[in-house]
């Protein structure tokens, strides 16, 4: 029902992807049918988007798949509403929901053991907790960008505007705390 703008994920004999119709997709890898899909979108309101008709609720985190649950953001304006989701990566039911999250998502979804860090594109990556999806923290300095890595205990991110890289240690920071 819409592009796909993140490579998809695969775990276990399956495929997950999100797309820009706001749906997040669990297929078989061997079959290609499907096993699951969550639709994000509260409302069926479609925007212009890269020259494409696309969901107010597109999925432009692609599906982060970790230890049986799939994580993804649905929605890109603030505004419009973002939300973060945990699903059960075998059946889809939703483990928990994030709603009303005051980011614009954009980029692949990193998980440390206790965190997700989530790419906003032209802003900092944001911290939220694998637990329960509250918002844990927010990097005090450098630039943006849709591309982040995590290795070992230090997240790096950018290349936003400016077009350099960002290091921090990937900690447990309190909630509201600025790394």
């Amino acid at each position: 029902g819409g592009p796909v703008r993140l490579a998809p994920s695969y775990a276990n004999g399956k495929i997950y992807f999100g797309s820009d119709d706001g749906v997040a997709y669990c297929l078989d890898a061997k079959k290609g049918t499907l096993i699951w899909k969550v639709e994000a979108s509260k409302s069926k309101k479609l925007i212009p988007g890269n020259e494409r008709i696309i969901s107010t609720s597109a999925i432009r985190t692609g599906v982060l798949v970790d230890n049986g649950v799939a994580y993804f953001c649905a929605g890109m304006f603030p505004n419009e509403g973002v939300e973060l989701y945990a699903v059960n990566a075998n059946n889809g039911n939703i483990i928990w929901k994030e709603t009303n999250l005051q980011i614009s998502p954009q980029g692949y979804m990193l998980a440390s053991k206790t965190n997700l860090y989530i790419p906003t594109g032209r802003t900092r990556p944001k911290i939220y907790s694998r637990k329960d999806g509250s918002r844990i923290g927010d990097f005090n300095a450098g630039n943006g960008g849709t591309y982040a890595l995590l290795v070992d205990d230090e997240i790096i991110f950018g290349a936003g505007d400016e077009g350099g890289l960002n290091n921090y240690p990937a900690c447990n920071a309190n909630e509201d705390d600025e790394i």
